[in-house]
Formats: C-alpha cells, structure tokens, sequence
C-alpha cells in the first residue's frame, strides 16, 4: 500500500515546489517559452483565479445562509411550544429549550463543599446542590426536596442555561 504523504501547509508548499522545478526541467528541455506560451499560461492563470473567487462568493452566500438557518431552528427549537431536549449519545443532556426548562428539576453534585461552591459564585441563587460524599438518606432527601419545589420564576431568554452541558 502506498505511504500517505503530509499535509502540513509546509509539507503541501515543498511538494508544489519541487512539482514546479520538475515541470520546469522538463519545458526547459523542449525549448524556450514562446510569447505566445507565456500569454496562454498567463491567461489560464488568471482564469482560474477568478474560478477561485467566485468559488469563495459561492461559499461566503453559503456560510450566510446557513447562519440564518441555525437562527430560524435556534429560535424554533428554543421558543417552541413543548419542551425539548437534547440528549448526547450516552444520554446526558445538551441543551434545553426555553419551555422545558422551568419545569426540569436539576441537582447539581461535585466533590467540593457546599461552601467552596456557593461562596466562589459558580451556582445561581436556588441551585439545588449536594456535595460528596452523601449517604442514601441524604440523596433521597435532596431529589424529593428539588421534584416538589414549584417554580417560582421563568428563566430570561437570554439563560446561562441554554448554552450549559447539564449533568
């Protein structure tokens, strides 16, 4: 099986080159360049740098439009009238939109302190919070403590909440 060569934008330039001085030892061999070869080469270069500009408008509308329609399903899937959510492959979930999001229940746990965490500001005011090690009665009690609070308040549509990985 044949070696696959690099890449790198380095390797890419010094295999060009050495390409172009082959091409060159070659036509240089044949004979000089006509005025007219010269014009033709000139002319196929310039050709194919308009190719390449428009390939780049092409793909500049592209990126534009695409834009606008991760907007159109932002706004679909945040605003909409049920509750969404996305899960990853392992069944954590991703995001949240805007209707779910009041109604899900979260409980936070790390292995820092209930103090370390709120004093360094990393949870909002009535994050629900259980820090380890914890006993069963403990975890029982937090989950029915977060499943019967009713909510109080609706989130901004600008919440952190959106954009978080919920664990």
């Amino acid at each position: 099986m044949k070696k696959r060569e690099s890449t790198a934008p380095a390797a890419l330039r010094a295999r060009a080159e050495d390409r172009l001085k082959a091409k060159a030892s070659r036509s240089q061999a044949a004979g000089p360049h006509s005025a007219e070869e010269m014009q033709r080469l000139v002319h196929e270069l310039q050709v194919h740098q308009i190719e390449l500009e428009l390939q780049n408008d092409e793909l500049q509308e592209t990126r534009a439009e695409l834009e606008v329609a991760a907007k159109v399903h932002s706004d679909l899937y945040d605003f909409a009238p049920v509750g969404y959510l996305t899960l990853d492959s392992d069944g954590v979930i991703q995001k949240v939109n805007l209707k779910l999001y009041p109604t899900l229940r979260v409980l936070f746990m790390s292995e820092y302190t209930d103090d370390a965490i709120g004093h360094h500001g990393v949870l909002d005011p009535g994050t629900h919070f259980i820090a380890k090690p914890f006993n069963a009665a403990d975890l029982t009690r937090m989950v029915r403590e977060v499943l019967d609070e009713v909510p109080t308040d609706q989130p901004s549509h600008g919440s952190s909440l959106r954009n978080r990985e919920i664990r």
